[in-house]
């Protein structure tokens, strides 16, 4: 039994140590998960560090002490027997139980025979991520033969449970000044998306946003700063070196963080991507329009509505070709032709007769269709301010 060959493992060298305790300076006593050609396992080791009364000894009596070997190795699993995830997480379990149990022998034997001077050092295994999410996956009754992503699930939990500490670590003083931001959770973001834990976990790691966890021994549940989430799905968004294999789920969470978290953020980057969609209209100022009832108008101001329709004030251009006071908003779709305002100005500058049919003759060659593409905000881009710099 595996219990009782690490017992024969380590207790001689706990009772090593208490015989020769007057060349023991330390103790440590670990262990370590690893992998080597496909086998996995558990290195238990026990380690001494001598003092200068041992030094001192002959040469002939130092190699004679503390000659064992330091390592012994706990199996999870064979390259055979790999895809049975059940029984490896079983193993973990095991060994917790029999390591606690012998760790806590050798210890109070330390504290009953050694000199309290000793360092005594021993790795504590409630807070390995192995064994309780091991626990975890098993008390939730998983079918784990029968569904290979949960034990894949498994190890991505492990393999990120230390970094989002750190990174929550790392966040606590954004969280105590921003505590308002941290609005949504890892949870609901994979309820609501088609976005596994792991990947989201993933993104919040690579870009450093800041969080908030739930959940010490295992990561129950993320608080995210959503302003910080919004940039970061953007860059991903961005990047054309990477792999946008989320992008059309990243889009639709950024839309959904905008319209419910960040209301005034989203007004403001969308009035910015209107004005510079305006800026470069087809319609400007001054612009001669025909409308579908053939009347012939001067725009004068170009804006748009919060339903993103593009609306046109317009005056009245008299028979004469001055312009009335009178003025009429309307919407695109009245609107057939446009004559750029610098061509209008150089039939005024080049004819002597200013009048309506005339004009209307002469833009039958001058004047475009109306044709454009409608605005649509992108929330995924953030507002560009170089230029206005």
């Amino acid at each position: 039994m595996d219990s009782l060959k690490l017992a024969k493992f380590l207790l001689p060298r706990v009772q090593e140590t208490i015989d020769y305790k007057q060349y023991i300076e330390e103790i440590n006593i670990g262990f370590e998960y690893k992998e080597t050609y496909g086998n996995t396992y558990i290195q238990v080791s026990y380690t001494i560090f001598v003092n200068e009364v041992f030094e001192n000894l002959a040469y002939n009596e130092k190699e004679s002490l503390f000659n064992q070997t330091p390592d012994y190795n706990f199996s999870l699993s064979t390259n055979q027997s790999r895809y049975d995830k059940k029984r490896e997480m079983l193993r973990i379990l095991e060994f917790r139980h029999i390591y606690e149990s012998l760790a806590s022998y050798a210890v109070l034997q330390f504290e009953k025979h050694l000199d309290p001077a000793i360092a005594i050092k021993v790795k504590g295994i409630d807070m390995w991520p192995e064994v309780n999410y091991a626990e975890k996956y098993l008390s939730e009754d998983l079918q784990i033969t029968k569904r290979n992503d949960t034990y894949f699930n498994f190890e991505v939990d492990v393999s990120q449970w230390s970094r989002l500490h750190q990174l929550a670590i790392k966040s606590r003083k954004i969280y105590a000044k921003e505590k308002q931001q941290f609005n949504i959770t890892d949870i609901e973001i994979n309820q609501s998306f088609s976005l596994e834990l792991s990947s989201i976990r993933y993104l919040l790691l690579k870009n450093e946003v800041p969080v908030k966890i739930r959940g010490t021994k295992t990561i129950d549940k993320i608080r995210i700063h959503t302003a910080k989430l919004v940039l970061a799905l953007k860059k991903e968004i961005n990047d054309e070196r990477g792999y946008q294999y989320h992008d059309n789920e990243y889009k639709r969470l950024i839309t959904y963080l905008y319209n419910r978290y960040l209301p005034a953020e989203r007004i403001e980057i969308v009035k910015h991507q209107q004005s510079e969609y305006l800026k470069h209209f087809v319609i400007q100022q001054g612009d001669i329009l025909q409308l579908k009832n053939m009347r012939v108008v001067v725009a004068n101001v170009v804006s748009m509505d919060q339903g993103n329709a593009i609306n046109v004030e317009y005056g009245i251009l008299k028979t004469n070709l001055q312009l009335g006071e009178r003025t009429r908003v309307i919407g695109t779709n009245d609107i057939l032709f446009v004559l750029k305002k610098h061509l209008f100005l150089e039939f005024m500058g080049q004819t002597l007769v200013k009048h309506l049919s005339l004009l209307e003759k002469w833009m039958l060659k001058r004047k475009i269709k109306l044709d454009f593409t409608p605005f649509k905000p992108d929330l995924t881009k953030e507002i560009d301010t170089s230029a206005e710099k």
